[in-house]
């Protein structure tokens, strides 16, 4: 693991989350305070909606509240302190969708 300027060691979590069909949303990544980096990849057929939703709602996303990621496309960020709410994912059809993700946190 590698070690913040604080000598504190960061973490990693990384895996696959099925994303329902339209209307209503999953959880992907949880609500930290310490999150450095994510990365998020569309391996599925289907655009997946991803969008930041206060616990423990897994409500409908749209386009004033989320963000498209179209089939095999990947996006990444990295802000301290910005990217600490809680990251959901929806299908944008009647058919579940499979997103990869990757995060670093303290």
């Amino acid at each position: 693991m590698e070690k913040d300027s604080f000598g504190q060691a960061n973490k990693t979590n990384s895996g696959d989350v099925t994303c329902p069909a339209s209307g209503s949303s999953i959880q992907v990544l949880p609500q930290r305070t310490s999150r450095y980096s994510m990365l998020f990849n569309n391996t599925s057929a289907t655009a997946i909606r991803l969008g930041y939703l206060a616990s423990p709602s897994t409500g409908n996303l749209t386009t004033s509240n989320s963000w498209l990621l179209q089939p095999g496309q990947a996006t990444a960020d990295s802000l301290p302190g910005v990217l600490n709410n809680r990251v959901v994912c929806m299908s944008t059809t009647a058919s579940p969708a499979t997103i990869s993700f990757n995060e670093t946190y303290r």
